[in-house]
């Protein structure tokens, strides 16, 4: 079994923020301090059933997040989201066999709802405080605290609200109520069309300490999602007019 499959886009987003993507732009900084953020979410389960790892097979949902500004490296972040889950194998998987992919047999299928609250590092403002902003001709700090393109690291903790029904691959029903905790681990890249617009992409993993969401308790591996969210991002508040000193 190839191990590190599931850390391959964790790993290629990583390579990119570490060659520094950063282009001038204006956004949220001290003087737009709130956002709000919208956003639709694709979920791809892993477990004791099958694996939608590596694939198209994917569910749909979508979501709300808030984020206030911090200091130019933190921001906080409060997300509250719904989707579809399930273990269908659509089509084929290139990166994996049949037998990988489907593993104990069966299904599930259901919803989850998640509620989150946690912190982003944002990788521009890391880069401004090891090397210093940009300054103007007066030497103070120019108002511009965000880039363009904007790469940043999530990590948020809270609970997952699951509702699932199905079967094993016996025919024997399964039906799954429960509330667990979940950690999400997301690395994004935010685009900034405007000091108020801008459009953002996120992939992450759910952690979510449970064997139980596909209906399955006691398999050989807790239950895992990757989740990947596209949205829009607008800052509220009045635009920085004035240097930051």
């Amino acid at each position: 079994m190839n191990y590190y499959k599931p850390f391959l886009p964790i790993l290629t987003l990583a390579a990119l923020l570490v060659l520094g993507v950063a282009l001038p732009g204006t956004a949220q900084n001290k003087m737009q301090r709130n956002n709000i953020e919208i956003f639709g979410s694709g979920y791809q389960y892993s477990g004791d059933i099958s694996s939608q790892y590596w694939s198209t097979n994917m569910t749909f949902g979508g979501g709300v997040a808030y984020n206030r500004y911090l200091s130019r490296i933190f921001d906080g972040s409060i997300h509250l989201g719904y989707g579809k889950i399930d273990s269908h194998i659509r089509g084929s998987n290139p990166y994996e066999s049949n037998e990988s992919k489907i593993r104990a047999g069966g299904y599930y299928e259901g919803s989850m709802g998640t509620a989150l609250i946690g912190a982003k590092l944002k990788l521009h403002g890391l880069k401004m405080l090891i090397h210093g902003g940009e300054k103007d001709k007066n030497g103070l700090i120019m108002k511009n605290e965000e880039p363009k393109l904007g790469p940043y690291i999530l990590t948020s903790f809270g609970a997952n609200f699951v509702r699932t029904e199905g079967e094993t691959r016996l025919r024997e029903p399964t039906s799954t109520r429960m509330t667990t905790p979940v950690l999400l681990v997301a690395l994004g890249f935010k685009y900034n069309i405007n000091e108020k617009l801008g459009v953002f992409y996120q992939f992450g993993q759910h952690y979510t300490f449970s064997d139980a969401y596909d209906g399955i308790a006691g398999g050989t591996k807790n239950d895992t999602y990757f989740h990947h969210m596209l949205g829009l991002s607008l800052n509220l508040g009045k635009k920085d007019e004035l240097p930051c000193p």
